[in-house]
């Protein structure tokens, strides 16, 4: 659905957490690929969260920039402060069920594409988050765990965040920035680009950093494969 368009920039609204057809995620994602500029995609879905998103096949590719922003749902809120995180997240992508193993989570292939308030998980023998475009942001998410940022799902999902571009943030200065990245049976990050930030974060932990939710892996991963490749971590 979409409910503003200024220029070339629209925002495209999800009202429903069915797969497919009008007021979808998969709907709101063609959408704004077909949209020139920078989109938005906020959350609208009625009723008492958290929504559960099971696609039923991989989700379409984001090819034209976009911000998918999960905090625009009822409820959601940023994390405001504490070691952990108290985000509320109400919008969780679950891909494990009628998706498979195999199917792909959220691939980014659009430069300056932000994707923030969402859990992500069970994209097993794939990532659950792909950048392959530069510039991109991964900000309040929780990969790798349920809504609820306290379980995990070992053994069902591969790699929670993949980057191959450039200038990538993942996190950053700020508390609402901080994501969960944790319960994958390799590595929570792999970075095979340069000028990389993974700053702030919950890594292998819970969102109170009691529980440790381990990547089996390493919590960040430097690929071999790009001897240029460099990452700022704190």
């Amino acid at each position: 659905m979409l409910v503003a368009n200024t220029g070339h920039a629209a925002i495209f609204q999800v009202t429903t957490a069915a797969d497919g057809g009008p007021g979808s995620l998969r709907q709101a994602m063609l959408d704004a690929n077909a949209q020139s500029g920078l989109d938005s995609i906020h959350f609208a879905i009625p009723g008492t969260g958290p929504h559960l998103i099971q696609p039923s096949s991989a989700l379409p590719g984001i090819t034209s920039p976009v911000i998918i922003d999960g905090y625009t749902q009822f409820g959601a809120t940023r994390n405001s402060g504490g070691t952990g995180s108290n985000a509320n997240i109400m919008i969780e992508i679950r891909g494990m069920g009628p998706a498979g193993p195999s199917a792909f989570g959220l691939l980014n292939g659009s430069s300056g594409s932000t994707i923030s308030g969402l859990a992500i998980n069970q994209f097993g023998l794939a990532f659950n988050v792909t950048l392959n475009a530069t510039n991109c942001v991964i900000a309040g998410n929780f990969i790798g765990t349920d809504a609820s940022g306290l379980t995990g799902f070992p053994f069902q999902q591969t790699i929670g965040l993949s980057i191959g571009a450039d200038g990538c943030r993942v996190g950053g200065p700020l508390i609402g920035d901080r994501n969960i990245i944790s319960s994958m049976t390799q590595d929570g990050i792999y970075v095979n680009a340069r000028n990389v930030i993974v700053q702030g974060n919950l890594i292998g932990t819970d969102r109170n950093t009691f529980e440790p939710l381990a990547n089996l892996g390493c919590g960040v991963s430097i690929g071999s494969t790009n001897p240029d490749a460099n990452v700022s971590a704190n």
